[in-house]
This record gives C-alpha cells, sequence and structure tokens, in this order.
C-alpha cells in the first residue's frame, strides 16, 4: 500500500512539469505563436523538443519501472523499458547541454544559469552511464543507486514548483542569473539529499528493499 502511495505521489508530482513541456512542444511543433519568453527558442525548435519530450519521457519510464516487479516478473521487459528511458535520459541531456551552448541567455549575468544547467546535465548522464556499466557487470545494487540518482536529477523539474511558485508570489519573478540559477539548482539538490538519506539508511524499509521500491528499478 505504501507503495501505491509512492508511485501517486511520483505521478502527482510529474503532472506540472510534464504538462508544461508538451505545451512547449507543440508551440515549437506547430510555429507559435511566438512570445517574448519563448522567441529565443525558436531558432532551435526540435533540440527543445528531444531535451523537454527525453527528460519527460525518462521521468514516466522510471514511474513505471518503480510501479511495477518488472525485474522479477519481466525482467526482459524491464530491460527494454530501461535501455529506452537510458536513450531518452542521454538525449534530453546532452540537447539541454547544446541548448547552453547555442539558445540565446535571458539575464544579463548568464553564467551561473549556464553552469547549474551543464551541472545537472552532467550529472544525469553519468549517473546513467554509471547504471548501464553496473548493469553490464551484473553490479545490481550499484545499477539500482545510480539510476535512482539519476532519477532524483530529473525529477528536479517537478521539485522546482513546490518551492518556486511561493516565493514567485511573496517575492516576485527573480531577475538575476545568481538567484535563478540557486533555484534552479536547489530541485536536483533536495531530490539528491533525500535519495542519500534513503541509500544509506543502516536498514532498507519493505518499500525500498527486496519486493518494494528499491527491488524495481
Amino acid at each position: 500500500m505504501k507503495t501505491r502511495y509512492m508511485i501517486f505521489g511520483l505521478s502527482a508530482l510529474l503532472v506540472i512539469p510534464v504538462s508544461g513541456s508538451l505545451y512547449r512542444i507543440t508551440q515549437m511543433v506547430s510555429g507559435g505563436p511566438v512570445t517574448p519568453d519563448n522567441a529565443r527558442f525558436f531558432e532551435l525548435p526540435w533540440v527543445l523538443v528531444l531535451h523537454a519530450g527525453g527528460l519527460s519521457l525518462f521521468a514516466i519510464l522510471a514511474v513505471v519501472q518503480l510501479a511495477t516487479p518488472l525485474r522479477q516478473r519481466a525482467p526482459r521487459l524491464h530491460r527494454i523499458m530501461g535501455r529506452f528511458a537510458a536513450l531518452a535520459g542521454v538525449g534530453g541531456a546532452l540537447a539541454g547541454l547544446w541548448m547552453v551552448y547555442a539558445v540565446p541567455g535571458q539575464f544579463d549575468v548568464q553564467w551561473p544559469m549556464d553552469l547549474a544547467r551543464i551541472v545537472a546535465a552532467g550529472l544525469i548522464v553519468g549517473f546513467i552511464a554509471n547504471g548501464i556499466c553496473a548493469a553490464i557487470r551484473g553490479r545490481t545494487e550499484v545499477h539500482r543507486r545510480a539510476m535512482l540518482r539519476a532519477t532524483a536529477v530529473v525529477f528536479s523539474a517537478a521539485t522546482q514548483p513546490l518551492y518556486f511558485i511561493p516565493i514567485l508570489l511573496v517575492f516576485g519573478e527573480p531577475e538575476s542569473g545568481f538567484a535563478n540559477a540557486l533555484l534552479f539548482s536547489g530541485g536536483w539538490g533536495i531530490n539528491l539529499l533525500v535519495v542519500e538519506w534513503i541509500i544509506r539508511r543502516p536498514t532498507y524499509s519493505p518499500m525500498i528493499s527486496g519486493e518494494g521500491f528499491y527491488g524495481h528499478i
């Protein structure tokens, strides 16, 4: 029952970022409308589609991998879905790196946001690569932990609205590249802290070990 609540919670968290990604993808594919907020993306529409679509697909597949005992009951399906998730995650992260280089910045001091995005993309690619290498070598525990960390970074887009919206309502939209970089990095920073706390607990609960949450990654 606890696992069901967790899966429902993760799915609910994805509603805002996935809906936003689908909306932005629809804008790019349809060619408009062009607004001051999205005009800078129209020079590279398909890169944004790959970035938003790839990371959204990775997040959705990650929830599916957690929701069902694929590893025990359908290991082949688990591996196939894992490969699609890895390709989507790496593709989305690399597209994000290309956007840092090719898409015009939005702040007078842009490098803090660029650095934050580079670090986030590097973490996603690094964790997924570590997870793939561990799976190939049969190091299941290392694989699980690496993919859980990659999921934590990707889910930063779901965590950010939880604190960004209250800050926006109280203080207004931050105009500084430093402030936006801190807010952007806060999502995956918080998620990684939670994941490391789960991983390093002295004893795993049934929800995250063996037959539960942790065993289904």
